[in-house]
C-alpha cells in the first residue's frame, strides 16, 4: 500500500479500505482547502482506482449527514461539538466503516425511549474534556466518539475512530462501558488511553488497571501494560516505561516533546493541531534536530523559539507562518 499517497492522517496505523481512506481525506478537506502537495496526493489516489472515486463520494454524503443532523437536533453545543446521532444495533459491524457507520446510525436507526445518542467530533486540536460517570474522557484529533446518554450522563461510549484519554477516579457501577473496534473495555479505577484506526485497537493503562474483553479472550492490563488487537489478528500485549507513557500521552497535555526529532517532523505534528499553517523552506533547514518541549497550540511561539535557537526569519500572516 502506498501509504504516502493514500492516508492523509499521519498515523501510525493507516486505513487499508478504500472507505476508511476515503474519509480521512474528507475530514481533512473540513478543516480547509489543501496545501498544494496534499491535494495533488489526493488527486493522484482518486486516479488511481475508479473504486476509490465512489468511496470519496460515499465519504462527502455521509460528512454532510452528520453536519445536518447536528444543525438540527443539537442543544446549544458544550465543547467540543456535538451532533445527536441514533443508536446503532449491537450485531452491525459495518455499514460503513468507523466514521460512516456512526453517521449512517444517526440516520436511520430510532432512538431508545428514554435516552439519546451524541457524537462528539474533533477535527483540529483536541477536545475539552467530555465528563462521564465517575471520570472524563478527552479526545485528540480527528476522533469520532459515539456516547449513549441517559439524564446529561454517558452511560456507554464507542470509539469509531481517532483516540481518546479517558481518567476514572474510582470504581463506579456506573462506570460507562466503552467500545473500540470489536473489544469491550471495562475501566475501573484507571487511567487509559485508547486509539482505533482502521482495524486496529490500541489500549494503554497508564494508572490503575483495566479489564477488556477482545473477543474470545478476556485481559486485565495494569499500569503501563498495553494491548494490540483488532479482526483477524491475535491481540499483543507489551510493557512501557513511565517515561514514554509520559511521552506518548503528551498530546492530551497540549504539549509537543521533541528528543532530536527534524524541523520538518516537528511542523507535521503542530500543523495537524492547528489551522494556521507553519512552512518550512530549506532543505537543510528542514533537516535540523530540535529538543525541547512546547506547546501543541501554539504555533506563533514554537516558530518564534525555533527561529531563536536556529538563528532563522519567520513571516507570519493569519494563515501561515514561514521560516527560512
Amino acid at each position: 500500500m502506498k501509504r504516502q499517497v493514500a492516508d492523509p492522517s499521519g498515523d501510525a496505523m493507516a486505513p487499508d479500505h478504500p472507505d476508511d481512506i476515503a474519509f480521512g481525506w474528507v475530514a481533512r478537506l473540513d478543516r480547509g482547502a489543501l496545501p498544494a502537495e496534499e491535494q495533488a496526493a489526493l488527486d493522484a489516489w482518486l486516479a488511481s482506482d475508479m473504486r476509490h472515486r465512489g468511496a470519496f463520494i460515499r465519504a462527502q454524503a455521509i460528512w454532510l449527514s452528520l453536519d445536518r443532523a447536528r444543525a438540527l437536533h443539537a442543544p446549544p453545543p458544550p465543547p467540543p461539538a456535538i451532533a445527536p446521532a441514533m443508536r446503532p444495533p449491537q450485531g452491525r459491524r459495518q455499514m460503513m466503516r468507523f466514521a460512516a457507520a456512526a453517521a449512517c446510525a444517526a440516520l436511520v436507526v430510532p432512538r431508545r425511549s428514554q435516552g439519546h445518542e451524541h457524537v462528539w467530533r474533533t477535527t483540529i486540536g483536541t477536545s475539552a474534556p467530555v465528563p462521564m460517570p465517575g471520570g472524563r474522557l478527552i479526545l485528540d484529533r480527528d476522533t469520532l466518539l459515539m456516547g449513549y446518554v441517559e439524564e446529561g450522563r454517558p452511560l456507554e461510549a464507542r470509539l469509531l475512530c481517532g483516540r481518546v484519554w479517558g481518567d476514572w477516579t474510582a470504581v463506579r457501577s456506573s462506570t460507562p462501558v466503552m467500545k473500540a473496534g470489536q473489544t469491550l473495555i471495562f475501566p475501573g479505577a484507571a487511567s487509559f488511553v485508547v486509539q482505533q484506526s482502521a482495524r486496529v485497537t490500541e489500549i494503554l493503562v497508564l494508572a490503575g488497571a483495566v479489564r477488556t474483553d477482545a473477543g474470545s479472550q478476556e485481559w486485565t492490563l495494569g499500569t503501563g501494560q498495553w494491548m494490540r488487537t483488532g479482526d483477524g489478528m491475535l491481540p499483543r500485549t507489551g510493557t512501557l516505561s513511565a517515561d514514554e507513557m509520559y511521552r506518548r500521552t503528551a498530546w492530551s497535555r497540549d504539549t509537543l516533546e521533541l528528543r532530536t526529532e527534524t524541523l520538518a517532523e516537528a511542523v507535521a505534528i503542530l500543523n495537524l493541531y492547528n489551522h494556521r499553517r507553519i512552512v518550512v523552506h530549506g532543505a537543510a533547514l528542514s533537516a535540523q534536530r530540535l529538543v525541547g518541549v512546547f506547546r501543541l497550540s501554539d504555533p506563533s511561539g514554537f516558530v518564534r523559539a525555533v527561529c531563536a535557537i536556529l538563528g532563522a526569519e519567520h513571516v507570519e500572516s493569519p494563515e501561515k507562518i514561514d521560516i527560512f
